[in-house]
């Protein structure tokens, strides 16, 4: 298991709602996290590489240099791990047997298809950074063909509060962030769709499902920003999906969920497709958490 595998479950505790950029230094030996469920996350992006790749890649003319730098970082990294081999141009994986010719894929291309983390490189522009490369198999209810060749604050523009929130901070930290440095953050969400492939959702007002436990998941995103040498960032998104009956036995952290979801502004429920199942996700927390 990786170095800290749950340090994702962890909610806001503000006693009033506020969108935070919330970062904390990462050691480069913990930038990346293998774990259990690596080789069917490989698999599963295999498949969509194959089947959706139009959907899951996007790059912009001039991200081959600092994507090549990603691709570098990522097959050092997994060398070192003794997860990969890399003779020539050829990257194995140990554990799916998935071979990777790095010279016949954009270098962002190769690199998502080794790891379990998704991919988006943001180069400095006129209007902030900017996204030019993305490997996204993983998406959390956005298109990746919405928001190439955008800044950031057009990234999140129907994020409700993110202009008001965290928009200043964030592009603070993009262009302060020295290369080699590594910052991480997290993000979560409550769904009734487990599939870690998901464009799109946003607004649904769904009924909720009858199983509570098993049907509605905790979706949380481990985001790491990490500088390289030309002044672009690397974002890394690790997802990571639970059903709540998978987090029952953790009475303490099922009351700091439900007090979140209860603290939630109605702008940002509808924005997360939690009208409907909101409430009785609290009562099922509620009673998780034993109050």
């Amino acid at each position: 298991m990786a170095v800290g595998v749950d340090a994702d479950l962890v909610v806001p505790g503000d006693r009033e709602f506020r969108f935070r950029v919330g970062l904390r230094p990462v050691d480069a030996a913990n930038w990346l996290e293998p774990d259990e469920r690596r080789n069917a996350e490989l698999l599963a992006k295999q498949e969509l590489l194959s089947q959706r790749h139009d959907e899951v890649v996007a790059t912009l003319p001039g991200s081959e240099s600092a994507s090549l730098e990603v691709l570098e970082l990522v097959i050092d990294e997994l060398t070192r791990r003794e997860l990969v081999t890399h003779s020539g141009a050829v990257a194995r994986d140990l554990g799916t047997g998935i071979e990777v010719r790095c010279d016949e894929l954009h270098p962002i291309d190769a690199a998502g298809r080794l790891i379990q983390e998704d991919l988006c490189v943001m180069a400095p522009g006129p209007q902030g950074h900017e996204l030019v490369a993305a490997s996204l198999c993983f998406p959390g209810r956005w298109r990746l063909a919405d928001k190439i060749g955008r800044s950031m604050a057009e990234i999140h523009a129907s994020v409700p509060r993110y202009g008001t929130d965290v928009s200043d901070a964030a592009d603070r930290v993009l262009a302060r962030l020295a290369p080699g440095r590594i910052v991480e953050r997290f993000n979560w969400s409550v769904m009734d769709d487990a599939t870690l492939f998901q464009p799109s959702g946003h607004g649904r007002s769904d009924e909720p499902p009858a199983t509570i436990g098993s049907e509605v998941v905790l979706r949380t995103e481990r985001q790491t920003l990490r500088g390289l040498t030309d002044g672009s960032v690397l974002f890394g998104i690790r997802t990571r999906v639970r059903t709540l009956d998978e987090l029952a036995g953790r009475p303490e952290f099922c009351g700091e969920l439900a007090d979140s979801l209860r603290r939630l502004p109605d702008d940002v429920v509808g924005y997360k497709s939690l009208s409907r199942l909101r409430p009785v996700v609290i009562v099922w927390l509620e009673a998780a958490a034993g109050r």
